[in-house]
């Protein structure tokens, strides 16, 4: 007699669970699919951070797909209430960062008394949350000529290969500062 009950031997686990009306064969499926999408954009492109397209997927993605189209429209619309409402505050407190402090912590005050359990409400505290904090964040400086020869000198002793991510970190850096400026400036005139 086999010690193995027929309900947990092998053969038995793959016939019902890789079959195309299986819910784990299908939750896996879908997130492997974004997954590999993701990984993809992410090196072809070479999108810096896109790792948090695998975190935001895994947040979103759920068994079933009717529950993963209605968190990720929560997702987004708390998200899109959140960025509304840090442009208000910003714009009514003028980046003074004293009132941008005071405003952190009475949200972030707020979301902990009030501890929301809907998913869009919670993620309008949280990117408030984010982008003031972001937003106290002091831009990093361009890279000066000298930081630069040093990056190239030590890159090209010790790995040659890495000189290209250096310069390029470097130079996205700068561009990211210059975008984040330019962005302010466009909504500091459209409102």
């Amino acid at each position: 007699e086999d010690p193995v009950p027929k309900a947990f031997r092998y053969k038995t686990l793959l016939k019902e669970n890789l079959r195309g009306d299986s819910l784990s064969f299908s939750f896996a499926f879908r997130i492997a699919g974004l997954f590999t999408l993701w990984a993809f954009i992410w090196q072809y492109w070479d999108v810096e951070n896109a790792k948090w397209l695998l975190y935001t997927t895994i947040a979103v993605v759920m068994p079933y797909i009717e529950g993963s189209w209605k968190k990720a429209s929560m997702r987004i619309t708390g998200t899109l209430v959140g960025a509304l409402a840090f442009i208000a505050l910003a714009v009514v407190l003028k980046e003074d960062m004293m009132l941008m402090t005071a405003a952190l912590l009475v949200i972030n005050y707020i979301y902990t008394v009030l501890d929301p359990k809907r998913y869009d409400v919670m993620m309008s505290f949280i990117t408030v949350s984010a982008l003031i904090a972001a937003s106290m964040a002091e831009p990093a400086e361009t890279a000066s000529y000298n930081e630069v020869a040093r990056m190239v000198n030590a890159t090209k002793d010790q790995n040659p290969a890495n000189l290209p991510n250096g310069v390029s970190r470097l130079v996205k850096r700068a561009g990211a500062d210059i975008i984040i400026t330019y962005f302010a400036e466009d909504m500091a005139r459209m409102l």
